[in-house]
This record gives structure tokens, C-alpha cells and sequence, in this order.
């Protein structure tokens, strides 16, 4: 009974308030398939360690010098246009319907260029962050990948232990 009634549910929010398009604002979904073709993905090569555009696939300038504690960064799409208004809304309009879209773009960008991992983490909110946002927009997204991929996902694994300024606020 209860798959039921949450599917009542869902279409009930879906007639008072159907999902757009943030980039078009036409009706059907938050990222209609005519705006996603317009959005700049990230094809290798690439830099092995940010993840930026390269020529030739080795280090860029930037990480030559950089200790970074990490393997790599990756994202299938610049962050500009479209693709920054989708994460922003995502992240600050407390769309968490979003997730199983991004996460499937994910997953499709995985499929297409695999990487070497067996495991999801999401980046912990700080308390207070998340009592404002009232979700952590980085494990609904994980754990969204997760189903779709098969990887396991691991929560709680991180703490944030000090409140910083949001980015989108930062200079």
C-alpha cells in the first residue's frame, strides 16, 4: 500500500507543480533533452589529476606543482551555462527531485569512460549547512549513483568538522 500512496503523492506535486526545464522552462522534466545536447561535456584527454582539457593527457601546468592528496578530479561537463544553473538549483533551490537526473548522467559518463573505482563517498555537510538545506545534495547523489551502478556507497564515512562561507559566495 505504501508504494501506492508515495506514487499518489508524486503525481499530486507533479500536477500542482510541474517540473521545467531550467534551461528552456519548458514543461517535463528539469533538464530537457534539447538543452542537455547543448551543455559542453569533457572528452579525454585530460588531465589525469584535475580533470581539465589537456592536449596530450599528462599533467597541465597547474598540477605539475600541486601536492594534492587525491588520485584525480572528474566531471562529464564544464561548468558554465545550463550545467551551472542545474548544480546551483540542485545545490541552493533545494531541488532534490534532481538527483536521479544528474546521477544518471553520471552514470552514463562512467559507462563511457570508466574509472578504476569500487566505491561511492559523498562530501559530508556541516551540521548547520545541513539543518538550512534540510538534505546533503552530495548523498542523495551518491547514493543515486550507487543504484544505478551498482557501486556501493559509503555514508558517514567523512565529518565536516568547521562551517565554511558557501562557495557560490565566495569570491
Amino acid at each position: 500500500m505504501l508504494p501506492q500512496l508515495m506514487k499518489l503523492k508524486g503525481t499530486a506535486i507533479d500536477l500542482l507543480y510541474p517540473k521545467r526545464c531550467i534551461g528552456c522552462h519548458m514543461e517535463g522534466d528539469f533538464l530537457c533533452d534539447s538543452c542537455l545536447a547543448g551543455i559542453k561535456r569533457l572528452f579525454p584527454p585530460l588531465c589525469p589529476l584535475c580533470g581539465r582539457p589537456q592536449i596530450n593527457g599528462v599533467l597541465c601546468q597547474d598540477c605539475v606543482s600541486w601536492n594534492a592528496a587525491i588520485d584525480g578530479i572528474r566531471a562529464p561537463f564544464r561548468f558554465e551555462g545550463i550545467m551551472r544553473e542545474v548544480i546551483h538549483q540542485y545545490k541552493y533551490k533545494f531541488i532534490s527531485a534532481m538527483s536521479s537526473r544528474l546521477a544518471g548522467l553520471l552514470s552514463d559518463y562512467l559507462e563511457n569512460y570508466p574509472l578504476n573505482v569500487d566505491t561511492i563517498i559523498s562530501v559530508p555537510l556541516h551540521p548547520k549547512r545541513l539543518r538550512e538545506r534540510g538534505y546533503n545534495q552530495s548523498a542523495l547523489l551518491a547514493s543515486e549513483l550507487g543504484k544505478i551502478t551498482g557501486l556501493s556507497v559509503i555514508k558517514d564515512s567523512l565529518v565536516r568538522r568547521q562551517y565554511t562561507t558557501p562557495q557560490a559566495k565566495t569570491l
